[in-house]
């Protein structure tokens, strides 16, 4: 099913941070282990009780991902393994559709990624917006950003934009 038919109720940011930060301290005390960054990711999916497939789009290479609810199976296209950030990014984002959306399960057996429908895409869609958001926050909590730049820095930057 491709996602696309599917509404998604309204979550504001803090909101789908505060699911990403639920999930790594419920991952961290169930498994013993303390998050280390980068996160993650593949165990996570595991963790909530997903296998993963690294497959083949030869025939459509816009899929990134695709998430299947009902089968509790995550696949991420297996040429994003040649690009590190990306397949980590996808796999984020296909944990934001377990815990944002799964719970829409009778509408959504099925959830298919593309690449023109997240962020950066042209066809802005609900799903895809909110798990690509959930999958920045998971893979760089605001907090430990925050930290890492004050680390460097002892005071804020201040950007100005050049006219």
């Amino acid at each position: 099913m491709d996602s696309n038919n599917i509404s998604a109720p309204f979550l504001k940011s803090r909101v789908i941070e505060q699911k990403t930060l639920d999930l790594l301290d419920q991952f961290s005390k169930d498994t013993g282990k303390k998050i280390e960054y980068p996160v993650p990711v593949f165990d996570i999916i595991e963790y909530l009780g997903y296998d993963l497939d690294f497959r083949s789009y030869a025939k459509n290479e816009d899929i990134l991902g695709e998430t299947y609810i009902e089968n509790k199976m995550v696949a991420i296209n297996e040429n994003l393994e040649r690009q590190e950030g990306r397949m980590h990014f996808t796999a984020a984002h296909e944990i934001g559709h377990i815990i944002l959306h799964a719970p829409l399960k009778e509408q959504t057996p099925g959830i298919l990624c593309r690449k023109d429908e997240g962020f950066d895409g042209n066809n802005k869609n609900a799903m895809e917006w909110q798990a690509d958001k959930f999958a920045a926050f998971l893979l760089m909590p605001t907090v430990q950003v925050k930290k890492s730049f004050f680390s460097v820095r002892n005071k804020p930057l201040n950007l100005k934009r050049n006219i």
